[in-house]
């Protein structure tokens, strides 16, 4: 008996421990049936989990809250060899991915967190906190909970990074007033050149607590701040700054500060390390700073660049009340929107001086438990998108030197936001990188359906609840490939997002990023848009321009009609409409005596 076959014969049996070391193996030795067994192999892993107390998620609990499992692994879930490679002809962005490099041991964790310490210590102990919340994130077999003491881990990444258009990693630097913590892994590939990747470093100037928070209490290492200080800073970081791999803007390398604001005066710092720079010959060089909690004017502070820090600065509203808590009593933390998020910063000016940047999600539970923030509704195709309009901004603002993006991150696997492959989307993120910032424009947020349904509410009424019940009938028909458009939320959401996919424009606050919506669900255009309510009017105004048929179904008699869309947007929903469904005779008749149409 082949090892696919042992392995499904496992699964079906409920031996998943046995079923997922097979399914391990059956990769390892044939690449090219991982797709075939990703979500056996997701769900055996998922299975383990909830065994030994370590995940709530289930397959079962993602089917409840609108998820697809045939559309996650056609769309979301990409393997590696069907990952594909990019070349810098195919690409002018220069993009860096924020690299954390606390996946090693060192002796102040083991002395403040417990020996074999490392960032997996967090990652392995999350748990769901609400339904449908992605925890824990475990890596994919191909790279497992790595350890930097192995060099070829840092080579084999660079390697990854650089098939998927990034220029180069961006290293967390964490200096304490002369102490250096975490210094391993980038001292080895300044001494040995290995591996041939650009780097720069981002000082991550805060005290480093036992919450995480970069707070003054709970304090286990503080930061410390004088001219001295500075001087051996700068002084300290000569070796990468010389090397010739490290990242430069216009000819000057590029430090980056988390958070400039904590330094007592952060233009005199900024001077003493342009003057060390000149008087040990390597020139000028180019400062730029996060902002993460911080956004001064650069020049006001002695700095060439602002670097975005998403998800910080969004305008995206907790959303808790909204989501079924695992334990509403003991959960203090926060939920967001990642749609909000990329609504906010795909909207956001960025001028001359400043770089933008994106994360493909984010979530800090694995370290905060249940007093963490984490953003629901991300994927692939909406940080792809992301990408993409930010890309197309850059090339319109800065010339090829400095079309900067970074992305946060390439393996924050506490903090929920990573590039590295896992067992849920396998290679998609690193698959949507390369998309994003390919030179054809943004990828499709929304692929195009067949059949455009468009509603005007979830609220629980007459037309919704008659709506509802038709788009189960087609979803248990299967004939029809059909998305589902509504203008306001409701009550009934959660019942339509059941049944297909929907997106709901009242979640967005820019009307040009509706119209970005709508342009994308057009292109290509669906065959026909199914209008359920004469309310509509306003927003057929809009579609009818992509040239698709409209078909209204008209409900409403004459005192409805003049309730809910009065002059104007009846008109509007007569003028562009192709044909009419009436649903009686009598509202047939009221349409065409009020409307005059009788097709």
């Amino acid at each position: 008996m082949s090892k696919l076959k042992l392995a499904n014969e496992k699964y079906s049996q409920g031996l998943y421990s046995e079923a997922l070391s097979l399914y391990q193996k059956v990769i390892a030795e044939q690449p090219e049936l991982e797709e075939t067994v990703s979500t056996n192999l997701m769900i055996s892993r998922r299975k383990l989990d909830i065994k030994h107390g370590t995940s709530l998620a289930t397959l079962q609990d993602l089917n409840d809250s609108g998820f697809d499992a045939k559309q996650e692994k056609k769309i979301a879930y990409i393997s590696k060899h069907k990952l594909g490679t990019i070349s810098d002809a195919e690409v002018d962005i220069r993009a860096i991915a924020i690299y954390l490099p606390q996946f090693h041991t060192f002796p102040e964790n083991d002395e403040w967190w417990g020996t074999g310490f490392t960032e997996w210590t967090n990652v392995r102990r999350a748990k769901q906190q609400y339904e449908g919340h992605y925890q824990p994130h475990v890596p994919h077999p191909d790279i497992g909970y790595y350890d930097l003491n192995d060099e070829n881990i840092l080579i084999k990444q660079a390697e990854l990074a650089k098939a998927s258009g990034i220029e180069g990693f961006c290293f967390y630097y964490y200096w304490f007033n002369g102490k250096r913590l975490m210094e391993m892994p980038v001292d080895r590939l300044i001494a040995s050149g290995k591996p041939d990747i650009p780097f720069c470093y981002c000082w991550a100037n805060e005290n480093w607590t036992r919450t995480w928070d970069g707070g003054d209490h709970h304090v286990l290492i503080g930061q410390q701040y004088s001219p001295e200080s500075d001087r051996r800073f700068i002084l300290d970081l000569m070796p990468a700054l010389r090397d010739p791999r490290y990242i430069k803007v216009d000819g000057r390398p590029l430090l980056i500060v988390y958070r400039p604001m904590q330094l007592p005066n952060a233009k005199a710092t900024a001077e003493i390390w342009r003057e060390v720079c000149r008087e040990e010959g390597l020139g000028e060089i180019c400062l730029a700073f996060m902002q993460s909690f911080d956004s001064p004017n650069p020049a006001d502070i002695g700095y060439d660049f602002a670097i975005q820090f998403p998800p910080l600065g969004s305008s995206a509203r907790n959303i808790s009340q909204n989501v079924n808590l695992s334990d509403p009593q003991t959960f203090t933390g926060e939920v967001r929107d990642y749609k909000q998020l990329v609504e906010d910063y795909t909207a956001s000016d960025l001028g001359y001086n400043t770089f933008p940047a994106v994360t493909p999600s984010w979530d800090n539970t694995a370290r905060r438990q249940e007093r963490g923030h984490s953003w629901v509704n991300s994927s692939p195709e909406y940080y792809s998108f992301w990408l993409a309009t930010m890309a197309a901004k850059v090339r319109s603002l800065q010339p090829p030197e400095r079309r900067f993006i970074f992305i946060n991150a390439w393996n924050e696997w506490a903090e929920g936001n990573h590039l590295e492959p896992d067992l849920k989307y396998g290679y998609a993120w690193l698959n949507a990188t390369r998309l994003g910032l390919l030179q054809t424009g943004a990828t499709q947020p929304y692929p195009t359906p067949d059949i455009l349904v468009l509603g005007h509410d979830a609220a629980r009424a007459g037309a919704q609840i008659v709506l509802l019940t038709m788009l189960k009938e087609w979803k248990k028909a299967g004939r029809h490939n059909f998305k589902l458009l509504l203008v306001n939320d409701g009550v009934l959401r959660k019942e339509f997002e059941k049944i297909c996919e929907t997106i709901v424009l009242s979640d967005y606050k820019s009307e040009a990023y509706k119209n970005t919506i709508l342009s994308y669900l057009f292109t290509p255009r669906p065959k026909v848009v199914l209008s359920n309510t004469v309310v509509n009017g306003m927003l057929l105004e809009k579609i009818k321009k992509y040239g698709t048929t409209v078909v209204s179904y008209i409900h409403e008699l004459q005192k409805s009609i003049e309730r809910w869309a009065p002059g104007p947007i009846m008109a509007a929903t007569v003028s562009n409409s192709n044909h009419f469904i009436a649903v009686s005779q009598p509202v047939k008749e009221n349409l065409l005596n009020q409307g005059g149409r009788e097709n």
